[in-house]
This record gives C-alpha cells, sequence and structure tokens, in this order.
C-alpha cells in the first residue's frame, strides 16, 4: 500500500513479479528476474552485509502494522480512538 502511494502516474506503474518466499527475493535480483524489490525493514536487516553491499534503498515508507483489517459503515466503531484512521486508506486502492 504505501509502495502503490508513491506511484501515482499511470503511465509509469511497475509490472509485479510475485517472488514465492521472501528469502528468495535477493536472489530473484541477482538472477536479473526483477530490477527492484519489495523488502520488510525486519528481512532487510537479516540480510547479509555481502548482499546488502548490491543493494540501494530508494524509499523507505512509514511503519504499518503487519496485518490490517477493514470494516464497512455497517460495523459501529464509536470510538475516537479510530478517529482519522480512514485517512491511511483515502486515495489507495489495493487488495489481492
Amino acid at each position: 500500500m504505501a509502495v502503490m502511494a508513491q506511484l501515482n502516474n499511470p503511465v509509469k506503474q511497475p509490472d509485479f513479479v510475485e517472488i514465492q518466499d521472501v528469502v528468495n527475493i535477493i536472489p530473484a535480483l541477482k538472477a536479473g528476474r526483477c530490477r527492484a524489490a519489495r523488502l520488510l525493514d525486519k528481512f532487510y536487516k537479516k540480510t547479509s552485509d555481502e548482499d546488502k553491499k548490491d543493494l540501494k534503498v530508494i524509499y523507505t515508507s512509514p511503519t504499518y502494522p503487519d496485518q490490517t483489517v477493514t470494516v464497512s459503515a455497517r460495523v459501529p466503531a464509536p470510538s475516537p480512538e479510530y478517529d482519522g484512521l480512514e485517512d491511511l486508506l483515502e486515495g489507495v486502492i489495493w487488495g489481492w
């Protein structure tokens, strides 16, 4: 979601390559299967120094929860702790 929000020009949208397991991302980059990759911070920190020397971080997003849940207007959520959270999804279209 954070990465897609940065890609606001529909003409320059990337082609996505699905990599089945996070441990296969760096090998896919090295093999030329993709030119860029999105890694969670916790996986980047575990990447070896040998692999990191060939990587360049081009964007670091704000931290988001690992999993999220969305609800519809049919589910009441009157708690003030949720005020403003709808802005996180405003103008962003994504899904599986």
